[in-house]
């Protein structure tokens, strides 16, 4: 499964990537802000998608809305430091698979992973 990051955080998106790695996922490319994650989508087709809520450029709920309009299915994992329900609820509500809260650990984004690929499955 080809996975994207899209996190402005170079450290976010090297911690992602590590533990994607560990998980078996091979194919794993990144992005540090909306524009460029949507431009990826074209060259590198990904299967799964861990973005932020607050990247530059486009922010990842306007991103989510975009992908969810064209009927694109992926699991989407978003990552936020913003814990406000609502804000949960907006993200849930634009098709997010699953949201993490950061700081994160590796159990808890590898948990959000694994549930976001079995909801996509199961849908």
């Amino acid at each position: 499964m080809r996975v994207l990051v899209a996190d402005d955080s170079r450290t976010i998106r090297g911690i992602a990537r590590e533990i994607l790695q560990r998980m078996g996922y091979a194919q794993v490319a990144e992005a540090s802000d909306g524009r460029e994650a949507l431009g990826r989508f074209g060259s590198f087709q990904p299967q799964m998608l861990i973005l932020e809520r607050d990247l530059p450029e486009i922010d990842g709920i306007s991103i989510v809305r975009a992908l969810r309009s064209q009927g694109r299915s992926l699991p989407i994992v978003m990552l936020s430091d913003r814990a406000h329900r609502d804000q949960v609820m907006e993200a849930l509500n634009a098709g997010v698979s699953s949201y993490v809260m950061k700081p994160f650990t590796p159990a808890v984004l590898t948990e959000r992973i694994r549930e976001a690929v079995s909801r996509s499955r199961a849908a």
